[in-house]
């Protein structure tokens, strides 16, 4: 059995052999709150889990805006970031920016763009209304980030 691994802010993950290739996946909230899962493939269940709490998290979150800016940092990892900044005053908006790329959330208007850079001008390559983002679109967009 594995346990308390965090899988995105505010759950955590444990995962278990129930039977002989059978695995079932749980995350749990602070609130006591759990996705669950059980199934024969590990790693995609475990995916599979994680976007359920985050389905749940986007329903229940009172301040969705700062859990995006949350879990997109904590998903980059070790990717060096040039600006990180969050502004509560400005409806919730932010930005995470690299070398040549970032991402920014404009709160008063409810989307989020994904920037990249050339020749100094910031050209927009993805837009999205983030309150109705999904974490297969989160995933795509951080790997576009980190590449």
């Amino acid at each position: 059995m594995i346990t308390d691994i965090v899988a995105i802010p505010g759950w955590t993950l444990n995962f278990d052999e129930v039977s002989n290739g059978v695995f079932q996946i749980t995350l749990t909230d602070r609130e006591g709150r759990k996705a669950e899962l059980t199934d024969l493939d590990s790693q995609q269940s475990i995916y599979k889990c994680i976007g359920y709490a985050f389905d749940i998290e986007r329903q229940i979150n009172k301040n969705w805006n700062k859990y995006l800016f949350d879990t997109i940092i904590f998903r980059l990892g070790d990717t060096k970031t040039s600006l990180t900044d969050y502004n509560e005053k400005v409806f919730g908006s932010w930005t995470i920016e690299l070398i040549n790329k970032r991402i920014i959330l404009d709160g008063r208007d409810g989307l989020m763009t994904f920037q990249s850079r050339s020749d100094n001008d910031w050209k927009d390559e993805w837009e999205k209304n983030y309150e109705v983002l999904t974490f297969d679109e989160l995933n795509e967009l951080i790997d576009r980030v980190k590449s």
